[in-house]
């Protein structure tokens, strides 16, 4: 088996090593050329630092995305078979709403809860979906003409007011097709690594919907929240919640968050 394959079939990827005691969990979606930092930035400045499991995305299956309650029984299932000692489950934006919920499953096997903190804890709408769009667009308008990038950015606009967030996604993933393809191919880029930057994208939409269909978790009432000065959507309620200084792209590679979480965890 080769090591995406084992990455996929356990549903974590080890993310760094570390010499405090227990495992703590990241929860995010890390897609190639995001302009948010990602946990692999964060962790290393932890104090001390902590043997870290990045979460790794399920397949869908048979075409069909995954829900929310596959999302965690996926991720859940391996830690619950190893018998592993999670200290603690981290989650950034829409991450965070699964890190919750995957807090409470971990309780009902480990006799000590894991500590939770979330980062811009954001539970996705059809705005989220639309800005991911706009920045896969704007990733796109160097190789894209600005007529076609136009024409993609008013369909999208159309489905602000639709209430159903898997029609947005699939609606978005084929305009998302219609005008990465024929840039990738003016890239040159062959059409098996097209089909996976496409893929990722759908990945990312699937990923957004399944969170905005978790259930609110008794999890977010025990976290601990850490906002950014530009959250995507305001805080949830929290044991603690501190505001750091840095914007919502910055706030993974902050030393200060990184302070921040090192003493949450610490406690």
């Amino acid at each position: 088996m080769g090591r995406r394959d084992a990455k996929a079939s356990t549903g974590w990827e080890i993310l760094g090593a570390g010499c405090a005691e227990g495992i703590t969990l990241a929860l995010d979606f890390d897609a190639v050329g995001r302009p948010e930092a990602c946990f692999a930035e964060l962790m290393p400045m932890l104090n001390p630092v902590r043997e870290t499991w990045r979460a790794v995305q399920p397949q869908a299956a048979d075409g069909v995305a995954p829900a929310s309650s596959a999302y965690l029984e996926f991720w859940s299932s391996s830690l619950r078979e190893r018998g592993t000692v999670i200290h603690a489950v981290l989650g950034f934006c829409a991450g965070a709403l699964f890190a919750a919920a995957l807090a409470e499953r971990i309780t009902q096997w480990q006799p000590a809860a894991p500590a939770v903190v979330l980062l811009d804890p954001e539970r996705p709408t059809a705005a989220t979906l639309l800005r991911q769009f706009d920045n896969a667009m704007r990733g796109l308008a160097a190789v894209t003409s600005s007529a076609e990038v136009a024409g993609a950015r008013e369909a999208a606009g159309r489905l602000s007011d639709e209430p159903d967030l898997q029609l947005i996604s699939s609606r978005l993933t084929a305009l998302y097709g219609e005008v990465s393809k024929p840039a990738f191919t003016r890239l040159g880029l062959k059409p098996a690594f097209q089909d996976d930057l496409i893929a990722s994208y759908e990945q990312l939409m699937s990923y957004l919907v399944a969170a905005a269909g978790t259930q609110p978790a008794p999890g977010l009432a025990a976290a601990s929240t850490i906002s950014s000065i530009t959250p995507p959507c305001q805080s949830q309620t929290a044991v603690s919640w501190v505001a750091a200084g840095v914007d919502h792209a910055g706030l993974l590679r902050s030393p200060a968050v990184a302070a921040k979480v090192s003493e949450l965890l610490g406690q």
